[in-house]
């Protein structure tokens, strides 16, 4: 499993570690999951009532895409944030956790939408401003200084020239995660192909 963090000039590889004991989400009794983010182990409550949306803490490409994103934050402000593909609304609401100025979630799922909407009231952002959840992209004229996706490459090739374009030109980075490292340098080939700037892989 890999995830990639794009600048206009840059891709970094991340892996997990060879045990991910220590990344593990918490489930409770009962309810949500805990999820800890953060160098001060922010918690995240997370509710998927019948697995009904993606991204509940335990899956490695949710753990892996939160490393990331503290990976990014601990380097940087995360800025403006897109989340494509919210699902849960988990990487959202850790985005909001670790500093983020605002985060946009998409999701074309209504059911999705819906367990983000509750996800981010039960965390505390529902009545933040902070927080957007809809169904499709801001207009092409909105830039981000992070782009989040966490989905299968399938999905992720067919939305791949929206989220390079959403991504700012300047200094914005584009974090992908949910595909399997043998599909890392095809989906790198594409990027390149697709975008006006070069990027490379360290």
């Amino acid at each position: 499993l890999s995830i990639l963090c794009g600048q206009c000039v840059q891709v970094t590889e991340v892996h997990l570690p060879s045990s991910t004991q220590e990344l593990s989400a918490e489930p409770l009794s009962e309810g949500p999951v805990e999820v800890r983010i953060g160098s001060q182990g922010e918690i995240l409550r997370i509710l998927n009532r019948d697995h009904s949306a993606f991204g509940d803490g335990n899956h490695a490409t949710t753990r892996l895409s939160l490393r990331g994103m503290e990976m990014e934050a601990s380097r940087r402000k995360l800025g403006l944030v897109l989340d494509f593909g919210t699902g849960t609304g988990i990487l959202a609401l850790a985005a909001l956790e670790l500093g983020a100025e605002a985060v946009v979630a998409v999701d074309n799922c209504p059911v999705a939408r819906s367990v983000a909407s509750e996800n981010a009231q039960l965390n505390g952002w529902s009545d933040s401003g902070q927080l957007s959840i809809q169904p499709q992209l801001l207009p092409k004229d909105v830039s981000f200084d992070t782009v989040v996706c966490n989905m299968p490459s399938k999905w992720l090739l067919n939305s791949l020239d929206d989220l390079i374009n959403a991504r700012s030109s300047g200094d914005g980075r584009l974090l992908l995660a949910g595909f399997p490292a043998t599909e890392e340098e095809f989906l790198v080939s594409e990027i390149r192909a697709r975008s006006s700037h070069l990027f490379h892989v360290e």
